[in-house]
């Protein structure tokens, strides 16, 4: 303050409403919303000269915004395209928000406006219980993709359980298995095609596609090898440990044993 009577008062708004400012010493601001109440606007500006934005609030948006099938409200759109100018900057970018703060559609229309009209691929890790949610959401939202479940990372799998690579589809609000089946073996091969990834735009799918598969799938296959060996009471070797004790000694020697903290 410019007198010299208010010196050590700082001014606040009075309430969450600009209903006016009152006086309080400094001395009496002694917890965090009170804090943040009385210098607001100098950490905004603190916080904005530190970590400029990549993309601004009066910027407009990428005009592909409008070819999606369900549109994000303005500020999903406003986080949608400061993704996509990360992602021309980097290889990584990250959505934080809360439950219900639509980070699964912020996810989705960033990759169609990064796309901008080209053919891609993505693949999406999610949480196993939501497998079906984002294949949902997003048929509901990409224009002419075709959306696949990874429900086995190795061939085989049992008659009654779903395995392999498998096109789903919606159906009256429900995700049902329809359409292309193979296996990650087949999508490797490029059989009569100078790469694999032309053999999939040619023959399977020359638009948006997206495969979606459990995390807990991703991470804990069956396919993987033992770190150790169980061996009997009396010491001979059981038929496990003569078949799986090489691989265990080599990823025990590759990975170094867990620090605990």
């Amino acid at each position: 303050m410019k007198s010299a009577n208010y010196a050590g008062y700082v001014a606040i708004m009075a309430g969450n409403k600009l209903k006016g400012r009152h006086l309080m010493k400094h001395a009496n601001i002694n917890d965090i919303p009170t804090y943040l109440c009385a210098f607001a606007p100098e950490l905004g500006e603190r916080i904005l000269a530190m970590h400029p934005p990549l993309h601004k609030m009066d910027d407009p948006v990428s005009p592909r915004m409008r070819t999606l099938l369900r549109r994000p409200y303005p500020a999903q759109e406003l986080v949608a395209t400061g993704v996509v100018r990360r992602w021309q900057r980097a290889r990584a970018a990250a959505v934080v928000g809360e439950c219900g703060t639509g980070k699964t559609l912020v996810a989705l229309a960033a990759m169609h406006c990064h796309a901008d009209g080209r053919p891609y691929t993505a693949v999406a890790m999610v949480p196993g219980h939501l497998t079906a949610k984002m294949a949902r959401e997003t048929s509901q939202t990409l224009p002419r993709v075709r959306v696949f479940f990874i429900d086995a990372l190795r061939d085989g799998g049992g008659i009654s359980s779903p395995h392999g690579v498998n096109e789903v589809k919606l159906r009256h609000g429900k995700i049902v298995r329809e359409g292309f089946h193979t296996t990650l073996t087949d999508l490797r091969l490029r059989k009569n095609h100078k790469t694999a990834r032309q053999r999939w735009q040619q023959e399977v799918c020359s638009g948006p596609a997206l495969f979606i598969v459990g995390r807990d799938r991703a991470k804990l296959g069956w396919f993987w090898p033992p770190t150790g060996a169980h061996t009997h009471r009396r010491g001979r070797r059981s038929a496990f440990h003569k078949e799986r004790s090489e691989c265990g000694r080599a990823a025990s020697t590759a990975v170094p044993a867990a620090k605990k903290y």
